[in-house]
């Protein structure tokens, strides 16, 4: 993982050190993005189609093994089924009764006509998962291509199954893939077309709940698990921060002891003036993920992100939200400047290291003002961009990639105050 590494720091300090035109600025934030996207899983994996007759249970599958469920029904990605394939999720089976992993899978967003059209996308071709590759070629540099737009499964982090020092090796995993260009949340169809000619569509919403349905359907938890854990890297770091609170309630019947909420990789400090329309025309405001209190500030292009997320820690004071971030984050970094730069903000609305740094620290200064004390966050020293889908997960400390320090980040990630049932 270290070229992705490399990858960042030089869209972080090359955009900045060798070439301050806006061009060179926003191509550096272009590039940074496309380089987070997750690594496909290069081994064989199982394939499941639902239908009335077909369940696809998780009692059939293999242990330790990943299998696609393809649910059908309203989930799709973002671009017709010939060009995208079918929205699938990703489902390892391991101890169910011990605990279950939803992870909410990264790649991107996709917000407007400039950041969807070109894209590099992965056909499905069965369960060999020999994928073609699909590549446009950008007529123009603002054709930006900024979300990935296939349901394929990744690894790496918490996915790895040998590693015991992984907190989560012998738990049932299921990552809510994303091709959607979302961050999981949209109800949309756009007025704009895909290269089918059929309207651009994102559904990251019912992709998301579709997941959470097969969920609650297996007999697996029925007699309950002992402990749940939500998270999700980069755009599914804002994922499981949507999710959270409405995913919490829906999984309660599985009777877990113990939960924690792991966001990894997105904060969401957006420029001024962007967050609110972005949300609305996302069409977050008709789903479950606002609760009812918010949805006339989301139509009223009023909503920002810190209020849905402020509103979910709220409702759910006992349960740790366990932050991780870096503090010179390149790819949020490119995030804001590309979307500033299609808002058409100058220069002047950019954003360095430092600006960056400070700006998280008031929104979870926001957070700690507000009360809430379950808020928590362990901050590396890194431009680095996700660590629960990395090997880095397992070196990082507070002061860098490779120096784990008296408390790294895995021993935050095994020994966070996870929520205790027995104690509400």
């Amino acid at each position: 993982m270290l070229t992705r590494l490399v990858l960042y720091t030089t869209a972080l300090l090359g955009a900045k050190a060798l070439d301050s035109t806006y061009d060179s600025e926003v191509e550096h934030a272009f590039q940074s993005i496309r380089d987070s996207f997750p690594v496909p899983l290069v081994v064989d994996y199982a394939t499941c189609s639902m239908s009335a007759n077909e369940p696809c249970a998780l009692d059939a599958m293999p242990d330790d093994e990943t299998t696609v469920v393809y649910p059908g029904g309203e989930t799709r990605c973002i671009f017709d089924q010939s060009i995208s394939g079918n929205f699938g999720f990703q489902v390892i089976p391991g101890n169910s009764s011990k605990g279950l992993l939803l992870f909410y899978q990264g790649g991107g967003a996709c917000w407007d006509e400039a950041s969807t059209k070109v894209h590099v996308g992965f056909i499905q071709n069965g369960r060999t998962c020999n994928h073609s590759r699909v590549l446009s070629t950008p007529s123009h540099h603002h054709q930006l291509g900024l979300c990935t737009t296939s349901a394929v499964p990744s690894g790496g982090g918490v996915f790895d199954r040998n590693d015991e020092a992984n907190p989560y090796h012998d738990w049932t995993v299921v990552q809510v893939l994303y091709c959607s260009g979302d961050v999981h949340g949209g109800a949309v169809v756009r007025d704009y077309n895909d290269k089918a000619s059929k309207p651009v569509t994102q559904t990251g919403a019912a992709n998301a709940q579709a997941v959470l349905d097969w969920i609650l359907a297996q007999r697996e938890f029925a007699s309950g698990t002992t402990e749940v854990v939500l998270t999700g890297s980069s755009a599914g770091c804002m994922g499981v921060q949507l999710w959270a609170d409405s995913a919490l309630e829906q999984l309660s019947v599985l009777n877990f002891k113990r939960t924690a909420v792991i966001p990894d990789s997105f904060v969401g400090y957006f420029p001024p003036g962007t967050e609110s329309p972005l949300i609305n025309q996302f069409g977050y405001c008709d789903t479950a993920i606002i609760s009812p209190g918010l949805v006339a500030d989301c139509k009223a292009n009023r909503l920002l992100f810190k209020d849905v997320v402020a509103n979910a820690l709220g409702k759910n004071s006992e349960v740790p939200f366990a932050y991780i971030n870096s503090k010179e984050d390149a790819v949020q970094i490119g995030y804001y400047i590309a979307i500033a730069a299609t808002f058409g903000r100058n220069v002047s609305s950019w954003i360095t290291p430092s600006m960056y740094y400070t700006g998280v620290n008031a929104m979870l200064e926001y957070y700690a003002n507000n009360g809430h004390t379950n808020m928590l966050m362990y901050m590396v020293s890194s431009p680095m961009h996700t660590y629960m889908d990395d090997s880095f997960m397992y070196t990082a400390g507070a002061k860098g990639l490779f120096q784990q320090g008296d408390f790294g980040l895995i021993d935050y990630i095994s020994t966070l105050p996870l929520w205790n049932v027995s104690k509400m």
